[in-house]
């Protein structure tokens, strides 16, 4: 096996993908060979199933949202039924993310986007796309979630300003006043898990102030610590805003919540395709009618059907086990690496699904060069590793200082063995930075 290298022969710590290998090649060969050995003519005439290489329905194929929503009910361990109609297909959780603000805010209207910081820090490219540049807010993350008190303090503080925001929308349908982005399950870059303590307050908060929680639900299925598959799951804020919908008749219509989940991570980024799930029609209807998917169809109607396949014959589940036992290996020797080789106090989170592990050097190991600069000496002659400095992760113009003391490392790319000799040229590193 061709161990993965960036060029110049670095160890590469920071990638957050997959190894090559662990890619579905095998499975999508054989459920598309499957697909097209049983299309029909007859697909011409059907409305909400069209051929896969025709124009797609808005919401994509219905016979494809009901194995999705089959699937998402049985691996959630959900008691009820998910209603396909609440299904949108997109073309992964990037594009979902867009369309979502394009589709549902305002940059007028809407006050401000909050992000969990330390953030997915790709998400705030897409924020500032969409013309909220100076509107993006953090909040900060704890070990159970969001920060309650600090979210409450900025939403009664905007409320006491009252005329001073604008008063409607400037552009047609729902338009929310706030939007809130998280990765509530193995986040991106910590590995916090949200308690639903913490996912209940955040959906009341939204209820109150007009809040579109819009949440990445891409790593929730890389579960290796869990003990048993008939474990269920934590609820989704999405099916939380399902479940009680009807004690908030003001938001019935529309809901506050979009579930923003991707097979990325389980199949391959390549294929770009995921399942968008709101709580009510009214927002899935306005999601789906913008111009240019209207115009273009369904945005993965071809793979759609392909995917569906993997999960109707099982090979779903068989490609999720492989992955999970993969990474919990990983993670297994990652952890303990880290262990052996980074300085005493050091904090380390994350490692328990999802991609990556977060590591807090102490303070101690900072004083003279911060982090940012000690992975700049670890990527030179001698060590030649590389990870990602905290500072990446940094909401823009809402800065915490996570490059002083912070990195992320990944567990998805490399082999173990890579790995381990990857952490230990870092620990190297970080020794000899503190060396008179």
């Amino acid at each position: 096996m061709t161990l993965p290298l960036l060029r110049n022969g670095i160890i590469d710590m920071a990638r957050g993908h997959p190894s090559t290998h662990l890619l579905a090649t095998r499975e999508m060969a054989k459920s598309t060979a499957s697909v097209y050995a049983r299309l029909s003519q007859s697909m011409d005439h059907e409305d909400a199933d069209r051929h896969p290489l025709q124009y797609g329905t808005d919401a994509g194929p219905l016979q494809v949202r009901q194995v999705f929503a089959s699937w998402l009910g049985d691996m959630y361990k959900n008691p009820l039924s998910i209603d396909p109609d609440l299904l949108a297909i997109t073309c992964g959780a990037s594009t979902g993310l867009a369309n979502t603000c394009l589709q549902m805010t305002d940059p007028v209207y809407t006050r401000r986007i909050f992000m969990i910081t330390p953030a997915y820090f790709l998400a705030a490219k897409i924020f500032q796309d969409a013309g909220y540049q100076e509107k993006m807010c953090a909040v900060n993350e704890q070990t159970d979630g969001f920060d309650v008190t600090q979210l409450k303090y900025i939403l009664d503080g905007d409320a006491v300003l009252g005329d001073s925001w604008p008063s409607r929308p400037t552009l047609a349908g729902k338009r929310y006043k706030y939007l809130f982005y998280a990765v509530p399950t193995f986040s991106n870059p910590s590995g916090i898990v949200w308690s639903v303590a913490k996912r209940k307050a955040l959906l009341e908060l939204a209820r109150k102030y007009d809040i579109l929680i819009i949440t990445d639900e891409v790593y929730d299925f890389l579960d290796y610590a869990r003990t048993s598959v008939d474990t269920p799951p934590l609820p989704r804020i999405v099916d939380l805003d399902v479940e009680s919908l009807h004690e908030s008749p003001g938001t019935a219509q529309w809901g506050n919540t979009i579930s923003n989940m991707s097979f990325s991570k389980y199949l391959g980024p390549g294929l770009r395709i995921g399942i968008l799930q709101a709580a009510a029609k009214g927002l899935v209807n306005q999601w789906t009618s913008g111009g240019a998917n209207h115009s273009g169809g369904m945005m993965a109607q071809h793979t759609s059907y392909y995917v569906a396949e993997l999960i109707e014959t099982g090979e779903m589940t068989q490609v999720l086990a492989r992955l999970n036992e993969v990474y919990a290996e990983r993670s297994r020797i990652m952890l303990a690496t880290l262990a052996e080789e980074m300085p005493p106090g050091t904090r380390v989170f994350g490692g328990r699904g999802g991609y990556f592990i977060w590591v807090e050097l102490p303070e101690s190991h900072t004083t003279h060069l911060t982090a940012t600069q000690i992975l700049d000496v670890a990527r030179g002659e001698g060590y030649d590793v590389s990870a990602l400095s905290g500072a990446a992760f940094e909401v823009p113009f809402d800065e915490r200082g996570w490059g002083k003391r912070w990195f992320r490392i990944s567990l998805s790319y490399l082999e173990q063995d890579v790995a381990r000799q990857g952490i230990k040229l870092l620990g190297q590193a970080i020794r000899d930075c503190q060396a008179p």
